[in-house]
């Protein structure tokens, strides 16, 4: 074999290396074709960004300008005043009772559906408007949005609003009302449901929840009920108590598999602990001697105690 016959192609061989020459001729000019007919030009002119914020500022009419000699101008206003005013353009506010308002209403007077969608929720789980200001309670509800509806609102202030008014011939006697003081540990669910914020679904829950606790011993074990959060907590914690604090005790001793497992501080490897350590060294002489379970530490001990009994 020649030379020359290294130098020697078929047809389909020719045609192969011209097309794998077009390829490689388009992937080296590609960057410049891509430059050429796609890149655009993203400068930031500085003149045109600072006069575009000042046509925003002019337009909100609540930042002081700069005169020509580079000074503040003198503006007399009042800030909080300037921004419930900015909140009215926003907001077209009517005549109003908040309580179980349609959603349209809402939206017709220019609040967010976020909001709305929170007090739909908030109605839902039992809650309701006594007072102009408990709207104010309504999450991602602001201020000035509360201050700009305030004067629409159908109902009685907090501050302004008396109870039980008997007028004589020249004198007028107020009483307070007395505030509804409820305990979880004897009232049922339709006692419950009385307190603002409480629906039939929570009553339930936190009956369903005493019965198997054994009963209450502190207003904050409320927080453990299921769906309890820290807003609605907070908004129910004046009007309950817990009165009669007795509760029922789980004989450690005797008590079965299932009767430890119920409980709701107590799961399936503490109670089978529990019986374990039972057998091995017989009963329990006082209920510190649950501490030996490994699995309960110093804060659960403190929470399982008063539930717990050896005799």
């Amino acid at each position: 074999m020649s030379w020359k016959d290294l130098f020697a192609f078929s047809r389909s061989e020719r045609n192969g290396i011209i097309v794998f020459i077009i390829i490689l001729i388009i992937i080296i000019a590609s960057p410049l074709l891509h430059k050429t007919f796609f890149f655009t030009d993203n400068t930031i002119d500085p003149e045109s960004f600072k006069r575009e914020i000042a046509a925003f500022e002019e337009h909100l009419g609540v930042y002081p300008k700069k005169n020509d000699n580079n000074r503040l101008a003198a503006v007399n206003y009042d800030i909080d005043e300037k921004i419930i005013e900015a909140k009215k353009a926003e907001l077209k506010p009517f005549k109003f009772n908040p309580n179980e308002l349609p959603e349209e209403t809402w939206l017709k007077m220019g609040l967010p559906e976020r909001v709305v969608r929170t007090i739909k929720n908030f109605e839902a789980a039992g809650g309701s408007f006594r007072y102009k200001e408990d709207l104010k309670r309504i999450y991602n509800l602001t201020e000035e949005v509360f201050y700009t509806l305030e004067p629409y609102i159908e109902l009685p202030s907090r501050e302004h609003e008396v109870f039980d008014t008997v007028i004589t011939d020249k004198i007028e006697i107020i009483e307070e009302e007395t505030p509804l003081l409820i305990d979880i540990n004897t009232a049922d669910s339709l006692e419950l449901v009385k307190i603002r914020g409480i629906g039939p679904v929570f009553s339930s829950r936190i009956v369903r929840y005493r019965e198997l606790l054994g009963g209450y011993r502190s207003v904050n074990q409320l927080l453990e009920v299921y769906g309890m959060d820290e807003e609605r907590f907070h908004s129910i914690n004046e009007y309950i108590i817990v009165q009669d604090s007795t509760v029922n005790k789980i004989n450690i001793n005797n008590a079965e598999f299932g009767d430890l497992v119920r409980h709701p501080y107590i799961d399936r490897n503490i109670a089978n602990n529990v019986i374990q350590l039972r057998k091995q060294h017989g009963m329990f002489k006082t209920i510190e001697d649950i501490k030996r379970s490994h699995l309960i530490d110093s804060e659960l001990y403190v929470l399982i105690e008063p539930y717990i009994k050896v005799d």
